[in-house]
């Protein structure tokens, strides 16, 4: 995987094999199931779809969502390419189609997955111009356009928001990773991290962010593989 920085935040990449099944057969399987869902809604006037709770209509929110139980061989594959890149035991918790027409669209406000540690999202229809933008503390902006077939991930708390569609339609499959419960000691060497962090100059007590590496403490200190920029711990 390689290691991106957007707008402040750490962001992992990864594009499947051409001659991998997982994109294709998700692609395949993500129009089965909009379409499947799409028409019991027409017919029996139901609600099939998961929109931001802000919005009331599936058609006022960022596209359609809908639940989806991935195989677990691609739950697999996908949470080792994670779990290898951190030295982490992170376990997909979730996993949802995204299914964005123009029709359907509307400007996703910016957002963070606050249910989740890390994130990672599938693009499986997406065309040159699509993009995922991220957003620093301040709200300065970054793009990034993804390839057919990448997969990102990024922390939970990582500000970001699809931008417009280029295309007709976009379709993506979303992830939530989070940590197993934690032994003690994990939860005294994380308490000790946070000690330090706070007794730092670069320690900033409003926003729980690091000047140095621009980092949220209260997330990157429960991950093993991670290390202060000045070496205090």
């Amino acid at each position: 995987m390689r290691e991106l920085q957007i707008a402040s935040n750490r962001v992992f990449s990864h594009v499947i094999d051409n001659d991998s099944i997982f994109s294709y057969q998700l692609r395949v399987d993500g129009y089965t199931e909009f379409k499947k869902l799409y028409d019991i809604s027409l017919a029996e006037n139901k609600n099939m779809f998961n929109t931001p709770s802000s919005f009331s209509e599936p058609d006022a929110g960022p596209g359609y969502q809908y639940n989806y139980q991935c195989s677990n061989e691609f739950k697999e594959f996908v949470t080792n390419l994670i779990n290898t890149e951190l030295d982490s035991q992170l376990e997909l918790k979730t996993s949802w189609f995204l299914h964005q027409t123009n029709a359907s669209w509307i400007d996703n406000p910016i957002h963070m997955h606050m249910t989740a540690s890390w994130v990672a999202v599938l693009y499986l229809d997406t065309k040159e111009g699509d993009a995922i933008q991220f957003y620093d503390a301040a709200e300065n902006m970054e793009r990034y356009e993804p390839e057919f077939g990448e997969i990102l991930f990024f922390p939970g708390e990582a500000l970001h928001k699809p931008a417009p569609n280029v295309s007709a339609k976009r379709l993506t499959f979303n992830m939530e990773f989070q940590r197993p419960a934690l032994t003690q000691e994990e939860i005294d060497s994380i308490e000790n991290r946070f000690n330090i962090c706070k007794a730092c100059d670069r320690f900033n007590s409003e926003s729980s962010v690091c000047s140095e590496c621009e980092c949220f403490i209260p997330m990157k200190i429960g991950y093993p593989a991670e290390s202060c920029p000045i070496d205090k711990w």
